[in-house]
């Protein structure tokens, strides 16, 4: 299998990988689409990471038994169903949306609220920031 390898500090390569064999409770997903988070940048270039290590955050892919998921790697009951339809490049972003939709969740909602991100790019805001500027949507209408 392709991975993105941490080959020494400062250094990412595409390489050759073995391919893992999952233990007891874990599934092998054949990747689709991922994502390189802006904190796995700067530990590779802080030299934060040892190495090598294969850099990986979100993705989104194939079990073996077909199942299209969106996953950061956890056991197989952590896994989240991609719907049909569903791209899995947006399956791979699943978690970066989730991070904003908990956060709403957990505020009771952003109507007429100040909201904020400490994310260092574009990540942390549009989750948050949509939802905080949207007017509720007139009864009837298609929301």
């Amino acid at each position: 299998m392709k991975g993105l390898l941490f080959r020494e500090h400062g250094v990412v390569v595409r390489a050759d990988l073995d391919t893992p064999i999952p233990g007891g409770g874990e599934v092998l997903v054949q990747v689709k689409a991922a994502g390189i988070c802006g904190s796995h940048l700067h530990g590779v270039a802080d030299g934060m990471y040892p190495h090598p290590a294969v850099l990986r955050h979100e993705f989104a892919g194939v079990t073996e038994d077909g199942t299209r998921v969106a996953i950061t790697p956890v056991p197989r009951d952590r896994l989240v169903p991609i719907p049909e339809g569903a791209s899995f490049t947006a399956g791979a972003m699943a978690e970066v949306v989730a991070n904003g939709a908990h956060a709403l969740a957990r505020s009771g909602g952003a109507q007429r609220k100040t909201v904020g991100s400490s994310a260092p790019d574009r990540l942390g805001g549009p989750p948050c920031c949509a939802p905080a500027n949207r007017e509720p949507a007139p009864s009837g209408s298609p929301t």
